[in-house]
């Protein structure tokens, strides 16, 4: 079964759960909902050395849907996100981000939920993107969709009368299976690897064997479904306090690694002509997580236009376990990290401005195996920055014309990823946009140190983006 098999397979089995639990009686009953779609067209700036130029641009429909549900006794609540890619061939790619049904308002403040849910587990991971705590659907590496764990969520919370009725909550997750990083979607053909993405980077074709330009041909060994899906993971999220003031937050959790890893083996085939076959295989990794995070947020201060000041510290660590790469492949590592981030935020009725830094010990590691590069890794590393620091601001110019712009700068390379994006209410729920990503490294992309560095390999696609959407 493909990975789009699974995707499509998981998906329908939470919605017939939802379906067939949701006829109940409606009296009591509040539903909220958000709707909308879109037409817009992306145009890559530069030329790709994959993709002739009737490639750079492509016209894009997307549909979104965030729906709730509440009763006495049930409750509901999803998102769904879906995209049509036309470039070439249509190519559709559905994610639904949050599908979950829970208990209703009789049994708070204590709650349980089943399905697909996103919590504030760790700030540094929902900031950068990481996808540490909870997987990313990346068909967009400069925005990547965040999807929830899915499985068992208690949540409890109290407000004892000795803290001044400072709310005290408690989430515990819990889950028999594991739903893995969703990546760009692709084909293999022919022995090589094909996809409409830009972001989307080829192994290489050809290897130098005995100092004749060999080609390569590719082989992908996935796991069963069963071998992928079966492994359970758990968690815990404690947290004090609440955006109005002073809060702290502390989780941990053991679960698989979101994104899988990678391991390869190749021998010579000899023939007419001769080739390299090369085997991939996939593999699931578990690690121990933990996040500590403690912030504040000020009252409306006249000094600031009448706006807040908020600031938060967020501490993520990361220590994997039980990997279990075959010892004769070549294996992508990985190790501990510790990643802190402090943030700073100017929060206004008219939006807001944050202010972030990264900073990021261990982590990504060099390949180990008999086809390995010394102190490198032919992989996408997991961790994207090292040392980086971000501004980000959502502002309302005018009450029909807003924007978003946010740029983050890595120190060691001197790269920068610069994303505008401006939106004007032309009439009641239409709002045209038009938009821009800029990528920039001082590294060159030729060098070996480009091939683990994220700005360097996708310095080529800056891009602009124009469209409409609908909101119902």
């Amino acid at each position: 079964m493909s990975w789009k098999s699974l995707t499509r397979t998981s998906l329908l089995t939470a919605l017939c759960v939802v379906m067939v639990s949701l006829p109940i009686e409606a009296a009591a009953a509040s539903n909220l909902g958000l709707s909308s779609f879109g037409l817009s067209q992306t145009r890559y700036i530069n030329p790709s050395a994959e993709a002739s130029d009737a490639d750079h641009t492509s016209f894009n429909f997307t549909l979104q849907s965030k729906q709730s549900f509440k009763s006495d006794w049930l409750s509901a609540g999803g998102s769904v996100d879906l995209l049509v890619y036309a470039k070439g061939p249509a190519q559709l790619s559905m994610d639904a981000p949050e599908l979950y049904l829970a208990t209703g308002t009789q049994v708070e403040p204590v709650r349980l939920s089943v399905g697909r849910r996103k919590f504030e587990w760790s700030l540094l991971d929902d900031t950068w993107g990481l996808g540490v705590w909870q997987p990313l659907f990346r068909r967009d590496y400069v925005a990547p969709i965040q999807s929830g764990l899915a499985g068992f969520f208690l949540e409890a919370e109290v407000r004892p009368s000795a803290l001044g009725g400072m709310p005290i909550s408690m989430t515990l997750f819990g889950s028999p299976l594991f739903l893995p990083e969703r990546g760009i979607p692709f084909e293999a053909r022919n022995g090589t690897f094909v996809s409409q993405s830009r972001w989307f980077t080829n192994p290489p074709s050809q290897v130098d064997v005995l100092g004749m330009p060999t080609g390569v041909r590719y082989r992908l060994n996935l796991p069963s479904v069963q071998n992928i899906v079966a492994h359970p993971g758990g968690g815990a999220l404690f947290r004090i306090g609440n955006r109005e003031g002073f809060w702290a937050s502390a989780a941990w959790a053991w679960t698989p690694i979101n994104r899988l890893l990678l391991s390869y083996d190749g021998y010579l085939q000899v023939g007419t002509p001769n080739q390299v076959v090369a085997e991939l295989y996939p593999r699931v990794t578990y690690h121990q997580i933990s996040s500590l995070q403690a912030g504040t947020r000020t009252g409306r201060m006249a000094l600031l236009g009448g706006g807040r000041l908020e600031a938060t510290m967020s501490l993520l660590s990361e220590r994997p376990v039980g990997d279990s790469a075959p010892l004769g492949y070549t294996r992508q590592q990985v190790s501990n990290a510790l990643s802190l981030s402090p943030s700073v935020a100017w929060a206004h009725r008219r939006g807001r401005i944050d202010l972030s830094w990264l900073k990021r010990w261990g982590g990504n590691e060099a390949d180990q195996g008999p086809f390995a590069t010394p102190g490198q890794s032919s992989f996408e590393v997991r961790y994207p920055y090292e040392n980086a620091v971000k501004i980000a601001g959502d502002w309302k110019i005018f009450p029909k014309l807003g924007t978003q712009v946010s740029m983050l700068y890595d120190i060691p390379t001197e790269g920068t990823l610069l994303s505008a994006d401006v939106g004007w209410e032309v009439a009641k729920n239409l709002t045209v946009g038009f938009g821009m990503d800029l990528i920039g490294s001082g590294i060159d992309p030729m060098s070996a140190d480009a091939t683990g560095n994220y700005l360097s390999r996708y310095r080529a696609n800056d891009r602009w983006r124009g469209g409409m959407t609908y909101a119902f």
